[in-house]
């Protein structure tokens, strides 16, 4: 909308999995004067207005009618003029529907995620998103999700993520909670992700000035018409320009290694690591 013509890069952090401790499920539904074999449904973030956990109450009474479950709102009230006036707000709502021995709120937790645990699947009901870091966290540590189809909540795709629209009935998404519980999922191909390290390369990636200097950049030197070809190129063009060579996995013969050497060209291995950060950085 600027009419910016420059580069644009979008860097997604990536939670990792997390190391849960053995006794988690047992101990916070102990806190939470929650029987260990009930069906919880957990919710994670800051109770203000964007999360709309009003409807979230409403979403757990219809649930109610089809099976019993005890909902959990880990989030507190954010420091802002109408964070303690939301906090009442749902409160209110839980005496309304009646409810309240069907609901925690333990407020903020440290380290959140360490609960996942004690829930059986997790709600979202936002009005608004991004692409939350909770919804992540809860999907790369195999817990099943079911969100608000809003923001970037769709900007990635996982079996155990169900995305529902925010103008759906309150019984469409208690159907859509009930079709998720107990629900197995691969993890999801993006989880392993070293997405942090993004933030190096984008650093290093700014203009510089253009040189002679070439790098070729290959598998690796095993005996091979490809590898053949490239020790023959880089020999006939070493005396015309500045070049070295670089493979990023380690040889199964050693000769094309030592006929570079012997022509005097600089060859090397990247890294011994398998992530593509590594060699992209060195």
């Amino acid at each position: 909308e600027s009419g910016w013509q420059g580069p644009v890069s979008v860097i997604r952090h990536i939670p990792p999995r997390w190391n849960f401790a053995a006794d988690a499920r047992e101990r916070y539904r102990k806190e939470w004067n929650i029987p260990t074999d009930a069906l919880v449904i957990g919710m994670v973030g800051a109770v203000k207005p964007q999360k709309n956990y009003c409807r979230a109450l409403r979403i757990l009474k219809s649930f109610l009618e089809k099976r019993d479950a005890y909902l959990v709102v880990v989030g507190g009230p954010v420091n802002m003029s109408n964070g303690k006036t939301t906090w009442c707000e749902v409160v209110d709502e839980v005496h309304r529907l009646g409810i309240r021995h069907r609901v925690a709120m333990p407020g903020f937790i440290s380290g959140a995620t360490a609960c996942l645990p004690a829930f059986d699947v997790v709600l979202n009901s936002s009005n608004f998103e991004g692409l939350s870091i909770a919804t992540l966290e809860v999907l790369v540590n195999g817990m099943p999700m079911v969100a608000s189809h809003v923001g970037g909540q769709g900007e990635i795709a996982c079996e155990g993520l169900t995305l529902v629209s925010p103008d759906a009935s309150d019984e469409e998404w208690a159907d859509a909670l009930l079709q998720t519980v107990g629900k197995k999922f691969t993890a999801p191909s993006w989880a392993d992700f070293s997405s942090y390290r993004l933030w190096t390369l984008a650093g290093l990636a700014h203009p510089v000035p253009k040189t002679d200097k070439v790098l070729f950049v290959g598998a690796n030197l095993n005996s091979g018409g490809a590898q053949r070809s490239l020790v023959n190129l880089v020999k006939k063009l070493r005396e015309r320009m500045s070049l070295e060579v670089a493979i990023t996995t380690r040889s199964t013969a050693g000769y094309f290694m030592e006929e570079l050497r012997r022509s005097r060209i600089s060859v090397e291995l990247t890294s011994e690591k398998w992530d593509p950060f590594y060699h992209a950085e060195m």
